[in-house]
């Protein structure tokens, strides 16, 4: 497979201050950026694509990565919410970027377990 054929999903992860920004809100910001910050040629040679909204992932070309992360970072509100927008992983296929987004998840659905039960106090649960 020739390098400029390679593909990366990125796994976005959202923190809002209020509310909730809708996933394709999200990815046009992230669009807008990449536009912004590196011109219509950069836009089009990043080739990028919403590959899945939930969980957020979106999918660039290998050589533009950089450029596509530099644009997430930039993000600092999205339809008016303020949040924070960060690239929890990078992987080269669709399925291994769902696989590390539920663990993700799965893992700060724990964290967020621990802290109210640390809380709450001994004998909570």
């Amino acid at each position: 497979m020739k390098a400029e054929g390679r593909r990366r999903y990125l796994v976005l992860c959202v923190h809002p201050e209020a509310g909730r920004p809708e996933p394709r809100q999200v990815f046009e910001e992230v669009r807008r950026w990449v536009g912004r910050l590196h011109g219509e040629q950069g836009l089009s040679l990043s080739s990028l694509a919403l590959a899945s909204e939930d969980p957020l992932i979106v999918r660039c070309s290998s050589r533009y990565v950089d450029m596509v992360r530099a644009a997430v970072a930039a993000l600092r509100e999205v339809g008016g919410l303020a949040c924070m927008v960060h690239v929890a992983k990078a992987s080269g296929t669709l399925k291994r970027a769902m696989r590390a987004a539920s663990a993700s998840r799965r893992g700060a659905e724990a964290k967020l377990e621990g802290v109210v039960a640390s809380r709450l106090g001994p004998g909570s649960r």
